[in-house]
């Protein structure tokens, strides 16, 4: 069996693991069918597509080979399908995550070797071809979870800093202002008074 058929079928194992681990993180924010694909197939592809392109060895495979695009929307459908929320599915979605990662960076690491390029750019690309989409479906989520939620910066009209540091000053100067002799506390007046009263005794 020649090195670029093992390959394919390792970048293919990833792509089916991964879209399934995107079809769980959907199932997990109660998305819709279409939500469903949209994340099943950026989590499947996306380190791939990374990959390829950075490469620069023509189109990237998932968009040559006829095969790429059915094994994402494969295990898609099948966390799709499946129920796999519950408590003795999450060991399963880890172990699965870590083979996930195991395949794609061997996948990534043959196919840069075979570009002719060395073992250095090897572990930086397979890397980026493991952890590329699941990077790239986390922050689909993430933007997702702030449109529901209402997250977002502070815009121009709404953060100025001139004035928070104009009132932060304001506060510092009347800290440092002296206090008025009308309400500052005299300090010497307890000892005056034991004074007076030694000489000229307690007041009737």
């Amino acid at each position: 069996m020649r090195i670029e058929t093992i390959t394919t079928a390792l970048d293919l194992a990833g792509v089916s693991a991964n879209a399934l681990l995107g079809g769980a993180a959907a199932r997990s924010r109660r998305l819709d069918l279409f939500g469903y694909v949209v994340i099943g197939l950026v989590a499947g592809l996306g380190g791939g597509v990374i990959r390829d392109l950075l490469l620069q060895q023509g189109p990237p495979a998932a968009l040559v080979n006829p095969v790429y695009i059915p094994a994402a929307l494969a295990g898609t459908g099948l966390a799709f399908i499946l129920d796999i929320s519950g408590r003795g599915w999450g060991r399963v979605l880890i172990v699965l995550d870590a083979v996930a990662l195991s395949l794609w960076a061997a996948a990534g690491a043959q196919k840069t070797l075979t570009a002719g390029l060395g073992w250095l750019p090897a572990v930086l690309l397979g890397t980026l071809t493991a952890v590329g989409g699941g990077a790239a479906r986390d922050l689909m989520l993430l933007r997702l979870a702030a449109y529901r939620q209402g997250w977002r910066l502070p815009t121009s009209l709404d953060w100025q800093p001139q004035r928070v540091f104009a009132k932060a000053a304001e506060q510092g100067d009347d800290r440092m202002a002296p206090r008025s002799r009308a309400t500052a506390p005299a300090r010497g007046q307890p000892r005056l008074r034991r004074l007076r009263e030694d000489k000229t005794g307690p007041p009737s």
